[in-house]
């Protein structure tokens, strides 16, 4: 589980988000570091419960690095606020449909889906929307989905994507850039006994989205 010392390392990077002060609590990151692989290995272990092919897969192939690459960003903060893992087939490396896993006080989460897929994946996951249509609504627009992640979420085209009509039963579907499900953790959460568990139920219920995803592609 998630320790209340991990919790604490991140409130305070993010007050204190400059090289002198994490060199200086470098020690802390780095024990804040190891509680979060072990999380995300328990949690792997458990996921292959649902995606048995992910066997195999480890913590160290699907974390995200804290240090934030600021060459091209307004943003010259040095590290991120928050760990984070991408798990999927392939790691945080995958191009994919997977679970990414945030841990980040006032802003833990588990999201499901596919961001900003390259021009070809969109091609091809818009065309299955539209081939598909009545297997995608039974998803997104069915009880279970919206009781867990309310709607799609994702960037979005402002006007219509190039090959399809303004007016195709399909398109405030087809206008998304990213499609993805998130369900926001609260703080106690984190800290409860049964997260892990809790974390594959919900996975469970992104599964669906996220193999008609990886039917799309492939």
């Amino acid at each position: 589980m998630i320790e209340k010392s991990t919790f604490q390392f991140l409130k305070d990077l993010e007050r204190n988000n400059n090289r002198e002060w994490f060199n200086d609590h470098k020690k802390t990151y780095q024990q804040a570091q190891q509680n979060f692989i072990f999380f995300i290995n328990e949690l792997i272990s458990s996921l292959t419960q649902i995606e048995p092919d992910w066997q195999g897969l480890t913590a160290k192939d699907c974390i995200f690095r804290i240090y934030r690459d600021i060459r091209f960003s307004k943003n010259k903060q040095p590290y991120k606020d928050h760990f984070g893992a991408h798990i999927a087939k392939g790691g945080r490396k995958s191009s994919g449909p997977g679970y990414y896993i945030q841990i980040k006080p006032s802003g833990s989460l588990l999201a499901g889906g596919i961001f900003n897929p390259d021009s070809q994946q969109l091609k091809a996951i818009r065309q299955e929307i539209d081939y598909s249509s009545k297997e995608f609504l039974k998803i997104v627009e069915s009880k279970r989905f919206k009781a867990y992640f309310g709607k799609l979420k994702g960037d979005q085209l402002k006007t219509k994507p190039k090959g399809y009509e303004k007016d195709h039963q399909m398109i405030k579907y087809l206008r998304y850039k990213s499609f993805l499900m998130m369900y926001e953790l609260e703080d106690e959460e984190i800290f409860e006994r049964n997260l892990i568990f809790k974390l594959l139920r919900i996975s469970e219920e992104m599964q669906p989205f996220n193999r008609f995803i990886l039917k799309a592609l492939s």
